[in-house]
């Protein structure tokens, strides 16, 4: 929307920056030019709040005219917002922000470092407004996840099942780690994934070396192939699977097919994610949208277990 000059003539008080990962090459080309495209907010902005751990930050903050630029981070310690003393759980995060004078203690209901930086970016931007630091930790704590986004399904078979619209390496990244750092190793952890057709294709082997480096297994299966072959997408994902990791994969087209045989496959106590489409309820094919929804067919399956 930026590069193509659809918001030129807005001005705006707070534009924030969280991060920048391969996605929408197929438009911008190179990441130089998405970072720059991204950049435009901020010559367009009274404030902006950047993430300093992210390697583009600086880029970002060139030539933003009379925008003031604000850090935030969690690994920078000169940011001027820090999120510090971090302690993860599956349910969630605790850790502390200085905002003025005070030191506030947030309970973010969201797991994983990736929810901790948004959190962090949505305090700073709440606290550049002008709210209270009182009226900033009541809603950060009583935000209680959004769907299709680490969302966790209930059943009774005793599994972990999450669904997550991540469809971008550094995504699926994220919440693979997020799980990671709070399993105990012990059980095993099914990864299903595919790639959208019509997109940045580079980005398909580098989601797939993402999904089974690690996860003890990974299917590949299609996700919304619009008018490329499925089993083509899932080719290129292949690709990118080295020859230690090749025994872990399964390649199912049929996404209904991959999603139960990742409950078949499953025992009491292991976890299932299910990446790439999270909220969305169709599957488009062809030009045409036909209903699709992750947390059904898992709960399908489930029952039929």
């Amino acid at each position: 929307g930026l590069a193509q000059k659809r918001v030129s003539g807005l001005s705006f008080d707070i534009g924030i920056f969280t991060n920048l990962t391969q996605d929408h090459l197929d438009f911008h080309g190179t990441m130089e030019n998405y970072c720059d495209s991204k950049a435009m907010l901020f010559s367009m902005c009274r404030i902006g709040l950047v993430n300093s751990d992210d390697k583009w930050s600086e880029r970002v903050s060139r030539n933003n005219g009379d925008c003031v630029i604000k850090t935030f981070a969690i690994d920078d310690e000169n940011a001027c917002y820090r999120a510090q003393n971090i302690k993860y759980s599956s349910s969630g995060s605790d850790f502390t922000v200085k905002l003025g004078d005070k030191l506030v203690d947030f309970q973010l209901n969201i797991p994983g470092r990736f929810s901790v930086y948004n959190a962090l970016s949505a305090i700073a931007a709440c606290y550049e407004s002008g709210v209270s630091a009182e009226v900033i930790k009541e809603g950060i704590e009583a935000v209680t996840g959004v769907p299709g986004r680490v969302e966790e399904i209930e059943n009774d078979k005793g599994f972990g099942v999450i669904v997550d619209y991540a469809h971008t390496p550094d995504a699926l990244k994220n919440v693979l780690d997020t799980i990671n750092d709070i399993r105990t190793h012990n059980e095993t952890l099914i990864t299903v994934a595919g790639a959208g057709g019509n997109r940045d294709a580079a980005k398909r082997p580098e989601m797939a070396e993402a999904a089974v480096t690690r996860s003890d297994r990974l299917i590949i299966t299609s996700d919304n192939p619009r008018n490329e072959d499925p089993d083509e997408i899932i080719r290129q994902m292949r690709s990118g699977v080295g020859g230690e990791h090749y025994n872990k994969v399964l390649c199912i087209t049929d996404r209904r097919e991959a999603i139960r045989t990742a409950v078949a496959l499953s025992k009491k106590g292991d976890i299932i994610l299910v990446a790439g489409k999270g909220h969305e309820n169709y599957q488009e094919i062809k030009g045409v949208k036909y209903h699709f929804d992750d947390v059904e067919e898992l709960s399908k399956a489930l029952n039929e277990k």
